[in-house]
C-alpha cells in the first residue's frame, strides 16, 4: 500500500488535512515527512472528509503520485547504471597506463613486460567478469531502492580498488601481503554481488511478477544461497592458495572467472539450443538440476 492509500484510508476526523483533494494525515502527525510534491492546502470538517473521501479525484492522485515515485526510481536505476559503466571503464583500462616498455630488450627486462602484460590482463578478466555480472543482475531490474543503491555503491568501490591492488602486485609480485590484498579486495566484491542478488530477489525487484515469484519459491531460494556460499568458498580457497605460493599463486585468480565463463557457456549453450536467453538465476538454477541428473 502506498503512502497516499494509506492515508486517505483514515478515519474521519476534523483535523485532518487536505492534500490536492485527498485526505491526508492529522496535525498530530506532523513528524511524518509528506511528499515533497504536494502541499498542504487547508482544515476540514468531518462533513466535508466524508465527502472528499468518495472524491474521484484522490484516485487520481493516487495514481499520479505511483508514476512519479516509478519514474523516480527508474531514473535512479539508470544514473547508477550509467555510473558503473564509467567506474568499470576506468578501471579496466587504467593499469595500462602504468606498463612501461624497457629501454633495453634483455631476457629480464623481456620477462618484466611480459609480467605486468599478463597482470593487466589478469586484472582485466576479473573486472570484466565482475562487470559481466552486475549487467546481468541489474538487466533484471527497473528501478532501484535503497539496500540494492548501497550496495551497488560498495560494489564499485571494490572495484576501484582492484587497480591499486593490482599495481602493487606489480611492485611486489613476491610479497604475501600484495598477493592477499589483491585476493581479499576479489573475495569482498565477489560477496557484495552475490549480497546485491539476494536484495533483488528479497525486494522481488525483478521486472516480471512471474519470474518473482519463480525466483523467490523456496527450492529456488536454497539453491541460490547455496550457489552464493559455494562462489564465496571458491574464490577464499584461491586466495589462500595464491598466499601461500604467492610466486605463481597471484595467477590462480584467473581460475575463477574461467570457471564462471565455461558455466554460463555451457548453459547458456543449451538454452540457445532452445531458442532462448537464460537470465543469472536461471543459470544458477540450471546448473543445479545438471549436477542432479549426473548425481542420478
Amino acid at each position: 500500500m502506498s503512502y497516499l492509500e494509506w492515508s486517505a484510508g483514515l478515519s474521519a476526523d476534523p483535523r485532518t488535512y487536505t492534500i490536492y483533494g485527498a485526505s491526508h494525515l492529522p496535525s498530530s502527525s506532523a513528524s511524518l515527512s509528506y511528499p515533497p510534491q504536494y502541499a498542504i492546502i487547508g482544515r476540514m470538517t468531518q462533513n466535508q472528509q466524508n465527502v472528499q473521501n468518495t472524491s474521484p479525484d484522490t484516485d487520481a492522485i493516487i495514481r499520479e503520485h505511483d508514476e512519479f515515485e516509478s519514474t523516480h526510481t527508474s531514473f535512479i536505476h539508470e544514473r547508477m547504471n550509467a555510473l558503473a559503466d564509467g567506474v568499470t571503464a576506468i578501471a579496466m583500462t587504467i593499469l595500462v597506463l602504468e606498463i612501461h616498455v624497457p629501454d633495453d630488450t634483455s631476457s629480464a627486462a623481456l620477462l618484466v613486460l611480459a609480467t605486468q602484460i599478463g597482470l593487466f590482463a589478469l586484472s582485466f578478466v576479473v573486472v570484466a567478469n565482475f562487470y559481466h555480472t552486475r549487467m546481468r543482475l541489474m538487466s533484471l531490474v527497473a528501478r532501484s531502492n535503497t539496500p540494492l543503491i548501497f550496495t551497488d555503491f560498495l560494489f564499485l568501490l571494490g572495484i576501484c580498488l582492484l587497480p591499486l591492488l593490482t599495481k602493487m602486485v606489480f611492485e611486489y609480485p613476491d610479497h604475501r601481503l600484495a598477493v592477499a590484498g589483491f585476493g581479499f579486495v576479489i573475495l569482498l566484491v565477489t560477496g557484495i554481488q552475490n549480497a546485491m542478488g539476494s536484495i533483488i530477489l528479497k525486494y522481488r525487484l525483478v521486472s516480471s511478477s512471474a519470474m518473482n515469484d519463480v525466483y523467490t519459491s523456496e527450492a529456488s531460494t536454497r539453491i541460490l544461497r547455496r550457489d552464493a556460499r559455494q562462489d564465496v568458498l571458491g574464490t577464499l580457497l584461491v586466495m589462500l592458495i595464491a598466499i601461500a605460493q604467492p610466486a605463481f599463486g597471484v595467477w590462480f585468480y584467473a581460475i575463477s572467472p574461467l570457471v564462471r565463463f565455461l558455466r554460463r557457456y555451457r548453459v547458456g549453450s543449451a538454452y540457445a539450443r532452445l531458442g532462448r536467453v537464460p537470465t543469472i538465476f536461471d543459470e544458477k538454477l540450471e546448473r543445479s538440476l545438471l549436477l542432479r541428473r549426473r548425481r542420478r
